[in-house]
C-alpha cells in the first residue's frame, strides 16, 4: 500500500514473481504519512493480509514536520498494521530531484533506526537513481523507475 510512487506497480506481475502468491495494490493518491496513519491504512488492514509493505512518505516532505515526525508516522502506520499473524515491511522514500530530496533521505535515515530498533524489515530503495529514474515532475518514477522499484519489492518479498 502506498502513496503515487506506487502508482505504475503491477501487482499481477509481481504475483507471477511470487510464485502465484497474491499480490494487491492499495493506491492513496496524495496520501501523506499522516493520512496513512489516521485512515488511509484501515482498509487494507481489514483483508488480513499475510504481508504489507508500507511505502509513504513522500508527499509530507514539504510541510513543516521535520523528518523524525514524518518517520514516526510511517512507523506508527506499520505498528497498528501489525498482528502476531502477519509480517509488516517499511518501504524507505525514494529519492526525489528538487529541493526536498535532501529531507527524503534524512527521513530514511530515521526510518532505517527505527525499523531496526522494532524488528520491521526496512526496504532501501536505493536503486531509484533521480537522475534516471523520476520523469519531468522531479517526483514521480518514470517507466524505468516503476519497473526497479517493482522488481526490488519482489525480491523483498522473497524473504
Amino acid at each position: 500500500m502506498g502513496d503515487s510512487i506506487i502508482k505504475d506497480i503491477k501487482p499481477w506481475e509481481m504475483s507471477q514473481q511470487l510464485n502465484d502468491t497474491q499480490v494487491t495494490r492499495n493506491l492513496f493518491l496524495g496520501a501523506s504519512s499522516l493520512d496513512m496513519l489516521v485512515g488511509y491504512h484501515i482498509p487494507p488492514k481489514m483483508k488480513q493480509a499475510n504481508v504489507y509493505l508500507l511505502h509513504a512518505g513522500t508527499n509530507g516532505l514539504s510541510t513543516d514536520d521535520g523528518p523524525i515526525d514524518t518517520a514516526n508516522r510511517i512507523i506508527d502506520t506499520a505498528k497498528s498494521l501489525k498482528s502476531d499473524e502477519n509480517e509488516v515491511i517499511v518501504s524507505g522514500l525514494c529519492q526525489r530531484g528538487d529541493e526536498w530530496n535532501e529531507r527524503a533521505i534524512e527521513v530514511n535515515g530515521e526510518l532505517e533506526k527505527m525499523c531496526v530498533e522494532l524488528n520491521f524489515p526496512f526496504c532501501k530503495n536505493d536503486n531509484i537513481n533521480p537522475t534516471t529514474h523520476l520523469n519531468n515532475s522531479k517526483l514521480h518514477l518514470n517507466t524505468k523507475g516503476s519497473r526497479l522499484l517493482q522488481k526490488k519489492f519482489s525480491k523483498f518479498l522473497k524473504f
